[in-house]
């Protein structure tokens, strides 16, 4: 063949698309083109299996692992041929070995018999002999996992496991996988074993876990708060101080977005500094204030983003560092500066500081002041006298403490000066000091003995009032029995000398009452309890109660007040009280005057108040006295006289009347004037003013009392005014009312058995209809469970000893009510 016809088919066996082989007369393949060279270039150089045939014939080659065929064409003359292969029909066993050949991991197959029947360089560089062809896998200590393979070959799916290996005298760590393939091999089904070491990876994820936990520890413990957000702004990762501290909840951030965790304003803001880093893709640091936190209302925050593989903004992560306390302790300071700032210019003492060398550093306007009378503050001695005293101070480190007393003085007539050290500048001493001006407190400390004084007789009036509250509790059941026999004795009799003497009697039981009555007020223990309450009656019992201190005294007392004076909306007890207290200041003022001695108690009543006026004949209050007399504490009477505490309770007790206590100017003596307005609640459900007391009537009374004197007594006024009356006590009386029927009910408040609200909580439960007819008599309304009871019941009550009087207004209460409940209209 020429050389241009060589070239020739150089070039067409190079271009050619095809499996073309050029071979010589001997059968030996001289060319091959690209796709002949893919199907057997990687065996040794291919020869014919027999001498060239015809033209057209088939032929196949030696040395070949596939089977391929070729047709034949005679070059020329040359004894050449060229040959075109076929297109390929492999093995299946072929096609998989070409398929694991190319793994990059480890194959091995075997047979049931745990031979090697096809392995892959990757696999034989790493066993070794033992994946030779034919070898026994079994005999190889790193495939003792025999289970896995019984397994594998058992079921269909792969099979993988986790091993360990020593591979080159180190330990490698595989996974491994197992599965069978079916019966297509030529040696039947095998065993397919793929090693993939996954020792790198492994060791990455270990070091990954670390890292996180190194990082989670970090996050935990870390005093600040950190975040980690998507751009839309839902956290992902949050540490405990930003659970815990930012919005107060573990778990309350996480999967929340920033809207979900603050406050509008502060997601606002934080969301505007959000956009910012991603669109700039810069990181921010700066302080920030969110207000209504407790916690973290100032930080340093640091935003900064976070990038993917490929640089695009993905996740924001935050750092904030609480600056909360340091800006309060900056605000304790500022304001600590100012209050003391404030505090030295209006101390109303005087302050300095100097330096070891008596240098003035800091002087308020008040120590400005006496430095410019130096003799106020130097303890009366000289200038050297006081620099000694205060390097003493400096040197010693204790303070001193001096007073001294200047007579004719008004200020700093008495002074303390107090000097202690200082800490200064560099380690340097310095000297601070206070000089007090004690005159007033020297005024106030007689007032505080005075006032410990009043104190004191306050307390042993209390004891002496509950005495005799005691007393007088004890003295009631047999004062009723008297004053209302007294009061139908007199009425029954008919000879003017027994009259007379009835009379006294009566008198004499009845001044018995009101002391008693006056006693158990001084003693109450409860809450003011108002109701309609006849003035010219309290001024009755409170000249009662004084009479006997003025008529030993020589002073006339005499009540000047109006006929028909309507009643006024009041806690008689209190009124009772002021009353006497203007009296007996009164008496008190008078003592040492000349006579005559008189008070006089005048009353009238306007369109919106009653008033009362309490004037004496003394000397007065005098004009310096007169703004401060209302002061808690504050008396112009000798200690152990007055307690300075009567005028300043009287006038508390009428002012939560809605009334007033004032001092009128007067021309003689001293003239006080109590108000109390007219009005009283739109609820209130007892007698209106001015109301009939005649209980004057017919009806069946029923007397419930363990006392029989006392029983008799009130059966007597009770019949004497038409009523029908029974009388009952103890067990019996629940008999009586379940039995009968009766108006009226009068009730005991303290027996032995079946008292007065055990009888009302049995009318409740079984006869509902007779508690709008029970009333109560008792001689206790002293100790806190009867006023208790009275209050949260509502039922009208008579105290003992009782008069005439008292238990007609008692049933007229009674039927009052009673009238208003028959009126009511029904519920809806």
């Amino acid at each position: 063949m020429s050389q241009a016809s060589e070239e020739v088919l150089d070039a067409i066996l190079r271009h050619a698309r095809e499996a073309w082989v050029l071979a010589d007369s001997e059968g030996h393949a001289i060319r091959l083109s690209a796709s002949a060279e893919a199907l057997i270039g990687h065996a040794p150089r291919p020869t014919l299996e027999a001498a060239l045939a015809d033209p057209g014939d088939k032929v196949t080659f030696a040395g070949v692992d596939s089977d391929l065929t070729a047709q034949v064409w005679p070059v020329g003359g040359s004894g050449l041929r060229l040959l075109r292969i076929d297109a390929p029909s492999r093995s299946s066993d072929a096609q998989l070995r070409d398929f694991i050949d190319h793994l990059p991991a480890p194959v091995v197959l075997q047979d049931s018999a745990a031979r090697v029947v096809a392995a892959n360089p990757q696999a034989k560089r790493l066993l070794g002999a033992a994946a030779a062809i034919g070898a026994s896998l079994a005999a190889d200590p790193r495939f003792a996992d025999l289970e896995a393979e019984r397994d594998a070959w058992a079921q269909d799916g792969a099979i993988t496991t986790d091993e360990t290996w020593a591979v080159g005298g180190a330990s490698r760590r595989y996974q491994v996988a197992r599965f069978r393939i079916g019966s297509d091999h030529a040696s039947g089904p095998v065993l397919a074993t793929i090693l993939l070491d996954v020792t790198a990876r492994r060791d990455a994820e270990q070091r990954l876990r670390e890292s996180e936990s190194r990082l989670a520890a970090f996050m935990n413990h870390a005093p600040v708060a950190m975040y980690l957000k998507e751009v839309g702004g839902r956290y992902v990762v949050v540490n405990r101080r930003m659970e815990e501290v930012v919005v107060s909840g573990v778990g309350e951030v996480l999967g929340r977005t920033t809207r979900e965790v603050f406050n509008p304003i502060a997601a606002e803001f934080i969301e505007a500094a959000d956009r910012r880093v991603v669109e700039t893709g810069n990181a921010e640091v700066g302080e920030e204030h969110y207000a209504g936190a407790d916690d973290f209302q100032y930080t340093f925050t640091t935003r900064f983003p976070v990038r993917n593989g490929d640089g695009r903004v993905t996740h924001i992560g935050g750092v904030l560092i609480d600056t909360t306390p340091l800006k309060r302790a900056e605000r304790r300071t500022i304001e600590t500066e100012r209050r003391l700032s404030a505090f030295l210019t209006h101390a109303p003492f005087g302050m300095f500081l100097k330096d070891a060398q008596g240098t003035m550093l800091i002087t308020n306007p008040e120590m400005a002041r006496l430095a410019a009378d130096g003799e106020a503050f130097v303890d009366g001695e000289d200038a050297a006298a006081v620099a000694r005293r205060e390097a003493e101070v400096i040197a010693s480190g204790e303070p001193s403490v001096t007073e001294w007393f200047r007579p004719g003085r008004d200020a700093y007539g008495s002074t303390l000066a107090i000097r202690f050290p200082a800490p200064g500048d560099g380690g340097q001493p310095h000297l601070g000091g206070f000089v007090l001006d004690l005159s007033e407190r020297k005024a106030a400390e007689a007032d505080l003995a005075r006032s410990q004084e009043a104190l004191h007789q306050s307390e042993k009036i209390r004891a002496l009032g509950s005495l005799l509250a005691g007393v007088s509790h004890e003295l009631n059941n047999p004062l009723s029995a008297v004053l209302g026999n007294a009061i139908m004795l007199e009425e029954d009799l008919v000879d003017a000398t027994h009259v007379v003497r009835a009379q006294r009697i009566r008198i004499a039981a009845e001044r018995c009452a009101r002391i008693v009555q006056v006693f158990l007020a001084m003693a109450r223990q409860k809450p003011p309890h108002r109701g309609w309450t006849r003035l010219d009656e309290v001024v009755a019992d409170a000249l009662e109660i004084t009479s006997y201190g003025l008529r030993v005294a020589g002073i006339a007392a005499k009540a000047e007040l109006p006929e028909g004076l309507p009643e006024v909306w009041a806690d008689a007890d209190q009124l009772h009280q002021v009353i006497v207290n203007l009296i007996v200041n009164a008496q008190q003022a008078l003592e040492d005057q000349p006579d005559p001695r008189t008070i006089r108690l005048r009353g009238g009543a306007s369109a919106e108040d009653l008033w009362l006026e309490v004037e004496d004949s003394g000397p007065g209050v005098p004009g310096n006295v007169a703004p401060r007399i209302f002061e808690p504490f504050y008396t112009s009477k000798p200690q152990g006289v007055g307690t300075g505490l009567g005028l300043s309770v009287s006038l508390g007790i009428m002012e939560a009347h809605g009334g007033a206590l004032e001092l009128l100017p007067s021309n003689r003596g001293a003239r006080f004037r109590l108000r109390l307005p007219r009005r009283a609640p739109a609820d209130e459900v007892r007698l209106p003013p001015n109301a009939p007391e005649s209980a004057m009537g017919s009806g069946r009374v029923l007397i419930v009392e363990d006392d029989p004197d006392v029983a008799d007594a009130l059966a007597g006024f009770l019949r004497r005014d038409g009523f029908e009356v029974e009388w009952t006590s103890g067990a019996e009386s629940m008999t009586r009312l379940t039995e009968a029927d009766h108006d009226l009910i009068l009730c005991d408040l303290k027996m032995p058995a079946h008292d007065g609200p055990a009888t009302l909580a049995w009318l409740s439960g079984v006869r509902p209809d007779l508690l709008d007819r029970i009333g109560f008599v008792t001689a206790d309304v002293v100790g806190r469970a009867a006023s208790d009871f009275f209050v949260q019941c509502g039922r009208p009550y008579a105290e003992k000893p009782f008069t005439r009087k008292s238990i007609r207004r008692l049933i007229a209460e009674l039927r009052a009510l009673g009238s208003e409940r028959q009126n009511a209209p029904p519920a809806s």
